[in-house]
Order: structure tokens, then C-alpha cells, then sequence
């Protein structure tokens, strides 16, 4: 039984550290990139919106997966340029544990297609037509952007913009994408 235990004991030790050593490496990332990111991740609101040309989207439905939460409006010039990044990223980890839901505020279902069509847009676009889950998020400037981990809770945000489809950030999203998997060995 002692022969047993001691193995046991031992891989539990080393996949702790593991999780201890990528958790340090994925805060280093985002903060490196510029993400304010959570001590204690706390649940993402759940919202309901719907989809430009589509149906309802709920945060909920994408449990499971790490979502890329972006908010602005077509109005907005940095919002503007950032979204090639954001479609580049789209195209990498497309097919993967990721998905982007980018939250127009305050605007027509019109604009946002327009600008879909305009800039050959693939990932969802969901429509705050009030502004509410904008206020329910606290966003404040535009554009802003979430980080939120398999389980739904925020891992960290931003205000402003990077290169989406950089290496670090990549790397960033893949450590929280091996989360998916660490759960279930």
C-alpha cells in the first residue's frame, strides 16, 4: 500500500506545480501585453444578446471554452483597426477551446454588418443595443476587453488595444486553453 501511496503522492506534487508554474507564466504574459489581471477570478456576468444576422448568444453557452469578451463600436477609430487583429486571432484558434464575442454598444445591427461585410468580419458580433452588459461590465472606454477562463469567470481585462494575434498573447490563450485539459486528466 506505502509503494502505492508514495507515486501518488509525488504526481499530485508535480502536476501542482505545473498548474503553479503556468499560472505565473499566463500572469506575466497578460501583464506584459498590458492586461489588469485578477488575483481572484471572480464569474463573468452571464448576458444574453443577440447575434448581428443571427440568433440569441449567451455567455453561458460557451462554458467550456476561454472567450475573448470585446467591446466597441463602429465609431470608434481604434476600435476600427484592432478588429483585423481580432479576426486574425479568430483565424488561428478557430475550431479550437476559444471563442470571440465582440459586443457592439449602442448601435444598429446594420452597422454592425456593414462593417463585417466592409472588413470581411468572421466572428460573432453580438448587439448591446441599450448598453446595458456594457454597464453590466463596468466598460468605461472603448474598446475593452475580457479574458474569461472555461469556467466562466474573468481571468483579466484591458482598455485599448494590441496586436490580438501576437505570440504572447497566443501563448497566453493556450495555457488558459491547457486548463481545459488539466481538468480533465
Amino acid at each position: 500500500m506505502k509503494i502505492i501511496t508514495i507515486p501518488i503522492f509525488f504526481i499530485l506534487i508535480f502536476f501542482s506545480s505545473v498548474t503553479v508554474f503556468a499560472q505565473s507564466e499566463l500572469k506575466s504574459l497578460l501583464t506584459n501585453e498590458g492586461f489588469n489581471v485578477q488575483e481572484q477570478r471572480t464569474s463573468a456576468a452571464d448576458f444574453t444578446l443577440k447575434q448581428a444576422g443571427g440568433d440569441n448568444v449567451s455567455l453561458s453557452s460557451y462554458r467550456g471554452k476561454v472567450v475573448f469578451l470585446n467591446f466597441w463600436t463602429t465609431w470608434c477609430d481604434q476600435c476600427r483597426m484592432e478588429v483585423f487583429s481580432i479576426e486574425r486571432l479568430y483565424q488561428k484558434l478557430f475550431g479550437e477551446f476559444f471563442e470571440i464575442l465582440a459586443v457592439e454598444i449602442l448601435e444598429s445591427e446594420i452597422q454592425a454588418t456593414n462593417l463585417a461585410e466592409e472588413f470581411n468580419l468572421t466572428f460573432p458580433m453580438l448587439l448591446d443595443l441599450k448598453g446595458d452588459i456594457a454597464t453590466l461590465y463596468d466598460v468605461r472606454a472603448i474598446p475593452t476587453t475580457f479574458l474569461i477562463d472555461k469556467k466562466g469567470r474573468i481571468v483579466a481585462s484591458i482598455v485599448g488595444t494590441i496586436e490580438w494575434d501576437n505570440d504572447t498573447f497566443i501563448s497566453a490563450v493556450r495555457i488558459l486553453m491547457e486548463e481545459i485539459f488539466a481538468a480533465n486528466r
